[in-house]
């Protein structure tokens, strides 16, 4: 289970982040992730860098970081970082010296970190689109003026407000693949067990075989490491981020993530809103059953898009079209389908906000207590569907550890009112509750009463 921290964006340094790691040890988490670590400008909450090689100020400083990572370590949590590697603030001292040689006409490594033009119209590589998207937006307004260069250049991002030029890096180049591997060795050097790769389909000019060298190949060079590309599955096959460009792990975008829409993307929360499971199984073999098949592991996100309130009613945002409120039993609900489906459980700063009712956290925390004890609930365990009285109101399955005979049985109640679920097993099992202890003899079907969005797991003997 990790736990992904933006400290900067919270208003937090790295040493309060340190007086934070126990908290995160007994809530379960055995992984960090730092958001945004070095000296970022004022863009996508410091995304847009102007330098990779320095602790971003209003964090604190190198032996912060330093500190940070040996205090998770001692406490045996792994710690990883999430960084943009393409593309930099307005001001980052290379792009301002790349402008003053294009303007001067010489022809320096830093020219060649980027893309230019003088008639917008400049070749790019489409040969691995659409894993790497490159110029499939091209249009007028992906070329900027630049008046210092006296060129345009190449823009993906164009910060919060949309009127920030930043510049794109380009991967097509040596002097900057070398710079790459530079930025990823600095920050693995430090002690990091691996990374999280920002928005990577976006890098420019792009291949399977720049990405490998420049980054995955880079990362794994070190031991017992894991690196992860964000935005990677959205609009192209998850498996090949895994097979092709050596990652660990894609984000299920099949599963929940706000930003695909609601037919692709928000099988959970669409079960929660109609009361309808089916969607999830569906959604889990095409996207996360894949990748796991592939090697990987998908890791999917809790809490990263409730609203703030206090403890029910919680606002999910959907596109910026539609707004829902879940109550807290259904965002509960969502919790335990998460950490029991088969993905890599990822919460953020919101799970240490003190908006939540005391019965909320309690329960949560007992669901990451339980995570973590059975290893059979991790990302890479077997999911069978257990068929149950009413497959469009209830979901049932069974969880199997890859390493030993371990199974626990996930019964999960989609409905606002109680429920008497039966479950259809192959078999007669004794089952013990995980949270209570009670035993259950089963002959082959086991009848269960849940209340509303109610959960029981069992251990199947």
């Amino acid at each position: 289970m990790l736990y992904f921290t933006s400290p900067k964006h919270k208003g937090r340094t790295l040493k309060q982040m340190v007086g934070l790691v126990d908290e995160v040890k007994e809530w379960g988490f055995n992984a960090i992730c730092m958001g945004i670590p070095y000296h970022g400008g004022i863009q996508y909450s410091g995304l847009d860098v102007l330098d990779y090689y320095a602790v971003d100020p209003a964090l604190g400083s190198m032996d912060d970081f330093d500190e940070l990572v040996t205090a998770c370590h001692d406490r045996d949590i792994a710690v990883t970082a999430f960084l943009n590697l393409g593309y930099a603030a307005t001001e980052f001292r290379p792009f301002l010296q790349a402008c003053d040689d294009v303007k001067a006409g010489v022809d320096s490594p830093e020219s060649r970190w980027f893309v230019w033009s003088d008639t917008k119209s400049a070749e790019l590589d489409r040969s691995h689109v659409p894993f790497f998207l490159n110029d499939v937006e091209v249009n007028s307004s992906s070329w900027q003026f630049s008046e210092r260069a006296g060129k345009y250049h190449w823009v993906r991002w164009r910060g919060r407000t949309g009127d920030e030029d930043l510049p794109q890096f380009n991967y097509g180049e040596e002097s900057w693949q070398e710079e790459c591997r530079r930025v990823v060795c600095f920050w693995m050097d430090t002690g990091l067990d691996g990374i999280m790769v920002d928005a990577v389909p976006e890098y420019t000019n792009c291949t399977w075989e720049v990405n490998n060298s420049t980054i995955t190949d880079v990362v794994h060079e070190y031991p017992n490491t894991f690196v992860l590309p964000e935005g990677a599955g959205i609009r192209c096959d998850p498996v090949a981020w895994i097979t092709e460009g050596h990652y660990d792990s894609v984000q299920d975008y099949g599963i929940r993530d706000s930003r695909v829409g609601r037919r692709w993307g928000q099988a959970v929360r669409l079960a929660l809103e109609c009361g309808n499971p089916t969607g999830i199984e569906i959604n889990l073999r095409l996207y996360r059953d894949r990748v796991v098949q592939a090697g990987g592991i998908t890791w999917a996100r809790v809490m990263g898009s409730w609203g703030s309130g206090d403890g029910g009613g919680h606002a999910l945002r959907v596109m910026g079209d539609t707004t829902g409120n879940l109550s807290p039993a259904q965002m509960l609900l969502e919790v335990v389908t998460l950490a029991t489906v088969g993905e890599l459980f990822v919460a953020s700063d919101r799970i240490f906000e003190p908006m939540w009712a005391t019965w909320f956290l309690s329960q949560h925390k007992e669901m990451m207590k339980a995570r973590q004890k059975y290893p059979t609930l991790c990302a890479m365990g077997s999911r069978r569907r257990l068929p149950t009285n009413n497959d469009g109101r209830y979901y049932a399955f069974l969880r199997a550890s890859t390493t030993d005979n371990e199974m626990l049985l996930v019964v999960l109640n989609f409905q606002s009112d109680d429920a008497m679920i039966e479950v259809y097993l192959d078999w007669d099992a004794e089952l013990v509750d995980i949270f209570s202890g009670q035993r259950h003899k089963v002959e082959k079907t086991l009848e269960l009463p849940l209340p509303p969005y109610g959960y029981s797991i069992f251990e199947v003997h």
